[in-house]
């Protein structure tokens, strides 16, 4: 299944079974993506899990948390509050919370096992 619309607005609970695009995608409750997300303009206060690649065009605004099983790729990526990700690759990234990708794990587990040595 695939959803496609101008803007998405969730507030409360969305499940989508295949991939989701939009030019403006808005989550204050939870939304989940079993395929890849796609958007212009995208601002997460709720929770966001995309279980494959998200593109955003424009702007990913994180005030709540947002957790893709592959990569994020954006233009502009303002994060408050918590982001995770395979990899991130962004022209511009603001962080004033919490982000996660798999080569940072991996960093702070090669740091971890040097210390302990």
């Amino acid at each position: 299944m695939e959803i496609r619309g101008a803007r998405i607005s969730v507030g409360g609970v969305l499940d989508v079974e295949g991939t989701l695009e939009a030019d403006e995608i808005k989550v204050g409750g939870k939304l989940t993506v079993k395929g890849s997300a796609k958007g212009r303009e995208v601002m997460i206060g709720g929770s966001l899990k995309v279980d494959k690649d998200a593109s955003v065009e424009d702007l990913l605004e994180v005030g709540g948390a947002v957790k893709t099983s592959g990569e994020l790729r954006a233009v502009t990526v303002k994060v408050g509050g918590a982001l995770e990700a395979d990899a991130c690759f962004a022209d511009r990234v603001e962080v004033g919370g919490r982000v996660e990708t798999a080569l940072t794990k991996a960093w702070l587990v090669r740091e971890f096992l040097e210390t302990e040595q």
